[in-house]
């Protein structure tokens, strides 16, 4: 998405050159944010993999944006 919005020269992970950056891979796959994504599994537990809880739950909205935030990629 950022490369379709012209904020990024690329679609693929800065930091895994050729694999795209998907949604799922920022939020379950780069190592990039491992201790970024530690942090969310430690305040949503399992439920941190899943990318419909992630999406869809209320619970999940502040642990998520967290997420976002301490990544400084968005």
């Amino acid at each position: 998405h950022l490369h379709r919005v012209k904020k990024a020269e690329s679609p693929d992970c800065p930091y895994c050159g050729n694999n795209p950056e998907t949604v799922e891979h920022f939020l379950l796959v780069c190592p990039q944010y491992v201790r970024e994504r530690q942090m969310l599994r430690n305040a949503l537990g399992r439920n941190a993999n899943s990318m419909l809880f992630l999406l869809t739950q209320p619970t999940a909205v502040g642990p998520l944006i967290r997420y976002v935030n301490s990544t400084g990629r968005l």
